[in-house]
């Protein structure tokens, strides 16, 4: 069974003087056991109130949700103990240290001392231990509250943007955090809007807008069905060839690898129309999108697909 299983979950808020606003409008979210998910989307697209709704912060009006095969939020309770969330910035008692502020929380959770060492290993605080919050980058701040999610030891860890307002090396230190927990079993559903980011760490992908459901699958599956219908060719005489496949009726332009001929959804055509005024290609691939590109374009009308 899925972690995560959302099916045609509906959300409206209410705003005095305003007209309704439908958060989640039908929105289906489906989350595989393992590895690390992206939920991605522009901002108001959803998926802040999604998390919400699966964390019984927030009441759908309509719809089905079940986390590690229960109903939510009716049997929340039940399941709750299995699942570790982060969805705004960590609060902590700045003067004290990492360490005391997880035994707290520990403590308050029944949860042996042991597991706090545990975490401020995975988390790679275990030398900051002994340090007041106060002096901790954001970058560790952010860790020692992903440690505070994973005391209980979670099969699933939700996590809204986690590299929010962090420079590059946070930013570098919680990707490779998330992808060391992916892969020893713990399945994080991440939501962020940094899509380089996601694309370096997470195996599966789900993008929303508008509260629906626009594409989602595994990342490399994602890019390529965000086609760019261009091909990328080497030659030697990149000018001489870009002017025979002009003069072909091809929309080309030069970059600094070769030439791009854009509206090509066979790679063949482009080889013949060279082959047959004698020159010839040392390669010929398709032209790759990246995450970011994927993302705008699916997201740029709003329609799912």
């Amino acid at each position: 069974m899925p972690v995560i299983e959302a099916t045609d979950v509906r959300k409206t808020y209410r705003r005095r003087g305003k007209p309704p606003k439908a958060a989640l409008d039908g929105l289906t979210l489906i989350v595989e056991h393992g590895g690390v998910h992206g939920f991605l989307g522009p901002n108001g697209s959803g998926k802040t109130t999604m998390l919400r709704c699966l964390l019984g912060l927030a009441r759908a009006d309509s719809g089905q949700m079940r986390v590690l095969d229960h109903t939510v939020p009716k049997q929340l309770p039940t399941v709750i103990g299995d699942v570790g969330a982060l969805l705004e910035s960590p609060a902590f008692f700045p003067a004290f240290t990492g360490l005391l502020n997880l035994r707290l929380l520990a403590r308050a959770a029944e949860i042996p001392d042991t597991v706090v060492t545990a975490v401020l290993e995975l988390v790679g605080l275990e030398d900051a231990a002994d340090e007041r919050v106060k002096g901790y980058s954001l970058g560790m701040r952010q860790r020692l509250g992903i440690a505070a999610a994973l005391l209980k030891e979670p099969q699933l860890l939700i996590l809204d943007e986690p590299s929010n307002g962090l420079d590059p090396a946070g930013m570098r230190e919680v990707r490779e955090l998330l992808r060391r927990l992916g892969d020893t079993g713990v399945t994080v559903l991440l939501s962020s809007h940094l899509l380089g980011e996601v694309q370096q760490i997470c195996d599966t992908v789900t993008i929303v807008n508008h509260g629906r459901l626009v594409k989602s699958g595994p990342v490399s599956e994602v890019l390529a069905q965000a086609s760019t219908g261009a091909v990328s060719v080497g030659i030697s005489d990149s000018e001489g060839a870009a002017a025979v496949l002009s003069a072909a009726g091809f929309t080309v332009h030069l970059d600094r690898t070769g030439i791009i001929v854009d509206g090509v959804d066979d790679g063949s055509v482009v080889s013949r129309a060279l082959a047959e005024q004698g020159r010839f290609v040392s390669w010929l691939m398709p032209v790759q999108v990246d995450l970011e590109q994927a993302f705008l374009d699916l997201t740029s009308d709003g329609e799912p697909s």
